[in-house]
């Protein structure tokens, strides 16, 4: 069974994710879409709004450090570190996120909570 992931726009071109991004951004944006939905399980929106927001761009910064291993591959390897990286109670507490074993799990978690109550954004 081969699952299809929606890639759905950036509505912050200048910052997040894909500010950080520059010139790669146009390529990166879908992978990263894509990616972090297969890793995750997260919606599309709730993945936008997290490549949209301020950690999206500390994501992209992240991936840009580990450009050399191509836009794919950086990608996949900060997924992977994001994923294994625990959440303690003072995280949790100074980011506004939910203690646990992901950190990229619990910020998207937050990030869902937020597009339910914002309501369905762009």
């Amino acid at each position: 069974m081969q699952s299809t992931y929606q890639v759905i726009n950036t509505t912050n071109r200048e910052a997040g994710f894909y500010g950080a991004m520059r010139y790669s951004a146009a390529a990166a944006w879908p992978l990263a879409m894509v990616a972090i939905s297969k890793a995750t399980g997260a919606a599309p929106r709730v993945v936008r709004f997290f490549l949209d927001s301020g950690y999206g761009e500390q994501f992209g910064e992240e991936v840009l450090n580990a450009i050399a291993l191509g836009v794919e591959g950086a990608i996949n390897c900060v997924i992977e570190e994001w994923m294994s990286r625990v959440v303690d109670e003072q995280t949790a507490k100074a980011r506004g996120i939910r203690p646990g074993p992901s950190y990229l799990v619990s910020l998207l978690i937050a990030g869902a909570i937020e597009v339910r109550m914002l309501g369905d954004l762009a």
